[in-house]
């Protein structure tokens, strides 16, 4: 028998969350958000890192005029001037002060970086709907996000009656979405609902 000290078993959580114009996978995407947590299995606890802060961007929602000029373009794609209007309003689009600690970038920049953070912190994903928001970011980016051992579907959890069908938090904000699906997330792992590996 070893005297030699377990490793605790620590696990980072990145729930990323994208708005879209359409439910093409050639959509338009004109938000993303991520939103990270560390957990602790053998504490059962979310634990303090300042190193993963929240990543977000947008599209900038001063040039949705001539996204609006373009709307028979956008027919094509299922687009319509209410779904402009309904993510150019108050709903969708929203700053973020400097004091919630979010990191902005450019779209591709932040895939980027978030791909290297989960990567590099051997990170669990989730998103709303793993088959559309993970295969959007890598179509745009080149980057496979998706691996089947890492992998949370907040959907598949809805299905099984885990999760309510409808999140009562979510806003149509990727960012908040992202937060608000990450914490439904840890209160499975803290009602011992689910495990992580």
């Amino acid at each position: 028998m070893s005297d030699a000290p377990v490793a605790p078993r620590i696990h980072t959580l990145c729930a990323v969350d994208i708005e879209t114009l359409g439910t093409e996978v050639y959509s338009p995407i004109i938000q993303i958000g991520a939103a990270f947590a560390v957990w602790d299995a053998d504490k059962e606890m979310v634990i303090s890192s300042p190193l993963l802060p929240n990543m977000y961007w947008q599209f900038d929602s001063g040039t949705s005029g001539p996204l609006k000029a373009h709307e028979e373009m956008f027919k094509a794609v299922g687009i319509s001037g209410d779904t402009l209007n309904f993510h150019f309003g108050q709903t969708t689009y929203r700053k973020f002060t400097e004091s919630e600690a979010i990191v902005y970038a450019s779209g591709q920049h932040l895939l980027a970086a978030l791909d290297k953070r989960m990567r590099d912190s051997d990170a669990y994903i989730m998103a709303q709907n793993n088959e559309f928001d993970l295969a959007m970011l890598r179509l745009n980016s080149g980057i496979a996000f998706y691996d089947f051992r890492k992998t949370l579907d907040i959907r598949t959890f809805q299905c099984l009656g885990l999760l309510p069908k409808k999140l009562s938090a979510k806003t149509h904000n990727a960012l908040e979405d992202a937060i608000a699906e990450l914490e439904e997330v840890v209160g499975l792992l803290k009602s011992g609902k689910i495990t992580l590996c």
